[in-house]
């Protein structure tokens, strides 16, 4: 998407790392991942779950450099 270069461009000039939660969840421009195996990654149509939440915070902490 233009606007997610855009920011992008934006963030690397200012030394921010953007990360975009689409590299992690969807596989192309139709599919998006909703399940991992048995476990639902939304509670809702706009609400990550507690697994899905977890899932997300384990990619970004990977993607800025943490380690827990």
């Amino acid at each position: 998407m233009a606007s997610d270069a855009l920011i992008r461009e934006i963030a690397i000039g200012e030394g921010i790392e953007y990360v975009l939660p689409a590299e992690m969840l969807c596989k192309g421009s139709d599919r998006c991942l909703f399940k991992d195996g048995v476990d639902y990654l939304y509670f809702d149509k706009g609400h990550f779950s507690f697994y899905g939440s977890r899932m997300m915070a384990e990619y970004i902490m990977r993607k800025i450099g943490v380690r827990n």
